[in-house]
Parts: C-alpha cells; sequence; structure tokens
C-alpha cells in the first residue's frame, strides 16, 4: 500500500471524519443488505443469521477503520494501533481486568435492569423492553449450542470479529479522534465508552457495557496497542460463549445471566482489585514513560 501512503501528509481531522461517516453509512447500507439476504436465503437459520451479522460486522466495524486510515495515514496499521504492546505485562493485566471485574459487570447490570423511567415516558419504556427481550432471545438462539463445531463458530463471529471489528472502531477512530479534539485522553476515552454502549442500543446494558468500554480505552492508551483492547474484548466475550456452551451441553448449572453475580462483600472486593490494577498499570506507564524522556535527553 505504498502507493497510497508515501510521501503525503496526513489528512486533517475534520475531513477524516467526514470521510470516516461517509464509510460508515456505506458500509452500513451494504452490510445490512447482506445480512438481510443471506438468513433469507438460508431459510432464517441461526448458522445463517450469524454469517449475515459476521458480514455485517465486517463492513460497518472492519472496513471503515481500515480504509479511513490506509487513506488518510502516512503508517496506517501502526497509528489505527496494530503495534506490540509498549508493555506485554499491562496487556495481561488487562485480560485480568475482565475476569476480575465480572461481579461489578454482574452488579451494574441489576441496577441497570431495574431502572424505571419516568411516567409519562411508560409507552416508550415498553417499546425499549420489548425490543430488547426480542434481541436477547436472538442473542441466547445464536449462543444455544451443543456442538465443537458451533461453538467454533460463535467464538469466530461472536468474539473474534466482533472484538476486532468493534475495538478497531471505537479505540482505533473514535477514541483517537476524540483526543485529538478534546485535548484529554480521560475525556475521550469516557465518551468513546459512551457511544460505544449506546450504539449497541441496549438502554438495559448501557452502564455496564460502558465500564467495560471504559477498561478497554484505558488499557488501549496504556499500551498504545489495539492488540490489547482486542484481546480483553475477545477474552470477555468468549467467556460467555463457553460458558453457554458448558450449560447446553449439562456440565455446568450456572445461570448464564448472572456469571460474576455474587454478594456484596466480593462486589467490592471486585472493585479494589480492578481499581488497584489499573492504578498498577497507570503508574508503570507513567514510569517508563520517563525513563524513555530521560534517555532521549541523553
Amino acid at each position: 500500500m505504498s502507493f497510497i501512503t508515501e510521501n503525503r501528509k496526513e489528512t486533517p481531522i475534520g475531513k477524516s471524519i467526514l470521510l470516516y461517516l461517509f464509510l460508515v453509512i456505506f458500509g452500513l447500507l451494504i452490510g445490512s443488505l447482506a445480512a438481510l439476504a443471506i438468513p433469507l436465503m438460508g431459510h432464517g437459520s441461526i448458522s445463517s443469521l450469524k454469517w449475515g451479522q459476521a458480514i455485517s460486522s465486517t463492513f460497518l466495524f472492519i472496513l471503515p477503520p481500515i480504509i479511513l486510515y490506509l487513506f488518510t495515514r502516512q503508517k496506517p496499521f501502526q497509528q489505527i494501533g496494530f503495534t506490540k504492546p509498549n508493555n506485554i505485562t499491562i496487556m495481561f493485566v488487562g485480560i485480568i481486568v475482565m475476569f476480575a471485574a465480572l461481579p461489578i459487570i454482574s452488579q451494574l447490570t441489576e441496577w441497570n435492569e431495574n431502572m424505571e423511567l419516568p411516567a409519562s415516558l411508560a409507552k416508550l419504556e415498553e417499546i425499549i423492553k420489548a425490543a430488547e427481550e426480542q434481541a436477547q432471545q436472538m442473542t441466547e438462539q445464536m449462543l444455544a449450542v451443543t456442538t465443537f463445531g458451533g461453538l467454533v463458530a460463535n467464538l469466530i463471529v461472536i468474539a473474534l470479529i466482533a472484538a476486532v471489528g468493534e475495538e478497531l472502531t471505537f479505540r482505533g477512530v473514535i477514541q483517537q479522534f476524540l483526543t485529538k479534539i478534546c485535548k484529554n485522553a480521560h475525556i475521550a476515552i469516557i465518551l468513546s465508552a459512551a457511544i460505544f454502549s449506546a450504539i449497541h442500543f441496549q438502554f438495559y446494558g448501557f452502564l455496564p457495557r460502558m465500564v467495560l468500554g471504559i477498561f478497554l480505552g484505558y488499557f488501549f492508551y496504556m499500551t498504545k496497542s489495539l492488540w490489547t483492547s482486542i484481546l480483553m474484548h475477545f477474552a470477555n466475550n468468549a467467556l460467555a460463549i463457553i460458558a453457554y456452551y458448558l450449560y447446553h451441553k449439562g456440565i455446568i448449572e450456572t445461570d448464564i445471566d448472572n456469571i460474576g453475580a455474587t454478594r456484596w462483600y466480593i462486589t467490592i472486593m471486585s472493585v479494589m482489585m480492578c481499581v488497584a490494577l489499573i492504578i498498577y498499570s497507570w503508574n508503570k506507564t507513567k514510569q517508563e514513560h520517563k525513563n524513555q524522556s530521560s534517555l532521549n535527553i541523553q
């Protein structure tokens, strides 16, 4: 791709945003048509729905960021985040945080699900609940597999493709755009996490998904590598997929919707552990930056 990026200045942020919006709209159109066509050809089977989702995610979340960076950056793959983490230890700490946060996510999910809109919005609340119940039923149908092949397909479509696509979009593009616009990494991380959660159109899962987005954003920022947030995202998705598989095989009896659900003191321990791990990673990152700056001065 050297013919695309060689001897060319980076495209200004405003033009990059406009190009990205165009690519997203085009990808949404093509991906939606493909996602609708494949289930029809497969007579609405669960397998065809999965691959329709995979194609839709590819056109909406994977291709637009890659095309954007290819045409607007001198070192596209490096600048989007496909680089070796500057600290492998922090990358693995990030993956540990995703598992340590399970009680937190479970508690936030419970609180979020118990939220009620004002009485004046009762009709809207009914519509939201009906839509989310339908989405939940479809998700459970896709996850309810008992064969090894079905498990692998779910890990590819629901865990891997989703992790790669959403991290390219929300950390690789949106978080980096917001960092340049806001001039503040913390604001950019929180805003991109909110957008990440909102784009799923699940009001009763907004809080836990936003917190996960914040974790992903901080570890991407600290390691400067998209591989970190992709692995963290994949680990989170894969855990639920494997748990559903084991549940439907009758190997475990855990209520899948309450993975990580525990007593209040376990949730507090989970908060303390996650905070400690993030502070450790942050301090380690700051120390490495100081060391690097000292070497540069010398």
